[in-house]
């Protein structure tokens, strides 16, 4: 038959009653008076915890079990948050280059208003074009912005070709 002191034999049976990783009123009190030195980094790392906690049942050895499993718990976050964060840069990093993208293929909104604003002028310039077939390649063009975003593209030999080739297409 094993004697043992009544606390020693509370702290068995809580532990054990619990399952492997249940902890008491104690050692919950104990880590959170643990933690709050390393999430403040207020220098209250000297604390005794045996005397906050009037439990002198408990021995180191009891205490050093609790951090090392409270350790074990914190570190195993460790690789799931590490793969959150680098998930995080990949997606910001795609956002990014999609933003690039768009900006470049359509431009800016005022980008796209000074193209609109300018679209006359650029039509003017094309050499061939009659004043009916300015005056519809340019509603055409700025009520569709893809179109517009190619017009501004195309090289000024090919233009008057190009411009042609869409009015015919929206017959």
């Amino acid at each position: 038959m094993l004697e043992a002191p009544q606390p020693v034999w509370q702290a068995y049976i809580q532990d054990r009653a619990n399952g492997r990783d249940a902890q008491t009123a104690t050692d919950i009190l104990y880590d959170i008076n643990r933690e709050e030195p390393e999430a403040i980094g207020d220098g209250l790392d000297d604390i005794d915890v045996d005397r906050t906690l009037n439990s002198p049942s408990y021995s180191a050895s009891r205490e050093e079990s609790s951090m090392q499993r409270k350790r074990k718990r914190r570190n195993s976050w460790d690789p799931l948050m590490k793969s959150l964060k680098e998930s995080a840069e990949i997606i910001g990093a795609e956002i990014r280059e999609a933003t690039n993208t768009f900006n470049r293929e359509f431009g800016t909104e005022s980008n796209r208003e000074e193209m609109r604003n300018n679209l006359f002028v650029e039509m003017n310039k094309v050499e061939g074009l009659t004043i009916r077939e300015c005056d519809k390649a340019v509603c055409k063009l700025a009520q569709n912005e893809k179109l517009m975003v190619i017009f501004y593209k195309v090289d000024e030999d090919r233009k008057l070709g190009w411009v042609k080739n869409m009015l015919e297409d929206s017959v």
